[in-house]
């Protein structure tokens, strides 16, 4: 079940957040990040983004059995070339391969096609996360550039844009 998150689920997903980037920014980020600060950083940030959204936030959570095993969070209509931004995807370790990132990013392609009569949208993804990008262009993303953006570790790292100039919900995309 896709649901909108609330300010209850903001400790959850934080966690899940947390350890995400632990498993796949190992070796991306830095150790002491990761290891010392991730956790309260995710806290910190997931707390604030619940309390009072903006008008232009969005967060949904993917429930299974009442666990939260994977959320998106976005940013409605941010550019005016590329749309809507997925500020997050993230799916649970141990639910990853199963359809949910997919079915995720199909919600919040109708949520944008109700919302704005369209369905183009994108994100930035760390260039060494290799997993998310292969996804992301199994999703039918086409990358459109590469710069470089400081992280939360104090570092700066190289990202790709993804963009989905129309991301057709039916279409049958290989899970990985």
């Amino acid at each position: 079940m896709i649901r909108i998150a609330t300010f209850p689920d903001a400790n959850t997903i934080a966690q899940l957040h947390a350890n995400s980037w632990q498993k796949a920014y190992r070796g991306i980020l830095t150790d002491d990040f990761l290891d010392n600060a991730v956790h309260r950083y995710q806290q910190k940030l997931w707390q604030a983004a619940l309390k009072q959204p903006p008008g232009n936030h969005y967060t949904a959570v993917f429930e299974e059995e009442n666990n939260i095993i994977g959320f998106i969070h976005v940013v409605w209509q941010k550019d005016s070339v590329y749309g809507t931004y997925i500020d997050n995807l993230h799916v649970a370790t141990n639910s990853q391969g199963k359809g949910v990132g997919k079915s995720l990013m199909q919600h919040i392609s109708s949520e944008v096609e109700s919302r704005f009569g369209e369905r183009h949208f994108y994100l930035w993804v760390l260039e060494k996360n290799a997993a998310a990008c292969v996804f992301y262009e199994r999703m039918g993303g086409k990358l459109e550039e590469t710069t470089s953006d400081i992280m939360p570790d104090g570092q700066y790292h190289s990202i790709h844009r993804y963009y989905w100039k129309h991301f057709n919900a039916a279409e049958q995309y290989v899970i990985l």
